[in-house]
């Protein structure tokens, strides 16, 4: 057994903390994504704007908390700053999903939500399974599913990677006015941005697990 899986299994209660925070964080950007796609179906989405705020407000409180625990903690499971990396960037996610959200009522974009529900759907799948790499944490010895949950991220990305320009190169092509170019332009900058931050995230347990073992 490597020294960091025993350390896992020593630490007290309150230093085990991080790994709960963090997949409460992970859950909470995982149900904004699933509100977002609900919303696009709704006609009349005002109290699911209202649960998008309640759920920034549940992961800012997540984020403060672990920050907190991280500020009085002797002991922490991994080092320091790789728990304020990941705190910070599924709040960043959490933050995009919720901005973008607010935009899609805001913008008036229901006619166009058959072009913005395919970048929502991998935004869902990749915050799925980004739960699944930061559960790996607590059992590091099971590193094969860390690598491939990783990777199956990694893949979630370059799809929306590729999707973004092809959505992109049909924006600019002339078809749209120039106010709802910049609309749409907006969100799918979010939601790239957000799927971005779910890789980084899942880089970095990648990077903690193999530099423990």
């Amino acid at each position: 057994m490597s020294g960091f899986n025993l350390l896992t299994l020593i630490l007290p209660p309150e230093e085990k903390i991080f790994y709960e925070l963090f997949e409460k964080n992970c859950t909470t950007c995982h149900e904004s994504a699933v509100l977002l796609h609900k919303i696009m179906k709704e006609n009349a989405p005002g109290k699911l704007i209202n649960q998008a705020r309640e759920l920034r407000q549940k992961c800012n409180s997540a984020s403060r908390e672990t920050l907190d625990q991280l500020n009085k903690t002797f002991i922490t499971p991994i080092d320091p700053e790789d728990i304020q990396y990941i705190t910070s960037r599924l709040n960043s996610i959490n933050k995009k999903i919720t901005k973008t959200s607010m935009n899609y009522k805001i913008y008036d974009l229901d006619k166009y939500s058959k072009k913005i529900k395919p970048h929502v759907l991998l935004l869902i799948e990749a915050t799925s399974e980004l739960r699944r790499t930061l559960g790996g944490l607590k059992k590091v010895s099971n590193i094969r599913q860390i690598i491939e949950s990783s990777q199956k991220i990694k893949e979630i990305e370059n799809n929306g990677d590729d999707l973004f320009l092809k959505d992109l190169e049909d924006l600019f092509s002339g078809k749209y006015d120039a106010l709802t170019v910049i609309k749409l332009k907006d969100i799918y900058n979010s939601i790239e941005s957000a799927l971005n931050n779910c890789s980084s995230v899942s880089d970095e347990v990648l990077k903690i697990v193999l530099k423990h073992n």
